[in-house]
């Protein structure tokens, strides 16, 4: 299942640095990026977005090694899936088992009724990110353009 049709672009992007102020790392990682993501796309409502996306992670991380997690957060009445990635350029403790800060994050965003589709987007994302040349790639990326391109070019790249 290609991911092109899921992705948004105005959910690519690349961040300076999270401020965790006196919370973890995560809260503050799903409270800013839900913050962007209700601005970006009308009619999501940002605390929900972020209640969503923190009852996932209180299930186990969605960090994986190699500085990469996988987000996604399931909203009972959306109709759409939403694809996107965030880099940021200060990592974030996350909770991967190889103790390794997380800056590259893949998410999803999508509706109750379609979880076999957002599976199937999940594990795709889950193979670009074995290649260690994507990832590097990823992270030099400078714009969230550029960021952008190199996720539709690896989603092209695979069969």
């Amino acid at each position: 299942m290609k991911i092109e049709p899921f992705i948004d672009e105005s959910l690519v992007q690349i961040l300076p640095s999270i401020e965790s102020g006196s919370g973890s790392d995560k809260d503050a990682f799903y409270e800013t990026v839900s913050k962007k993501i209700a601005q970006d796309l009308s009619g999501l409502d940002a605390k929900t977005l972020r209640d969503a996306f923190l009852k996932r992670e209180a299930i186990s991380t969605t960090a994986e090694p190699l500085g990469v997690a996988f987000p996604h957060a399931v909203l009972e009445d959306l109709e759409e899936i939403y694809v996107g990635v965030m880099r940021v350029k200060q990592p974030l403790e996350f909770g991967a088992s190889d103790n390794v800060p997380t800056d590259l994050f893949f998410f999803i965003i999508g509706g109750s009724d379609k979880i076999w589709q957002q599976g199937r987007i999940l594990a795709r994302l889950g193979r670009f990110a074995h290649s260690r040349d994507f990832l590097r790639k990823c992270r030099k990326a400078t714009t969230p353009s550029d960021l952008f391109t190199l996720l539709r070019e690896e989603d092209l790249r695979h069969v």
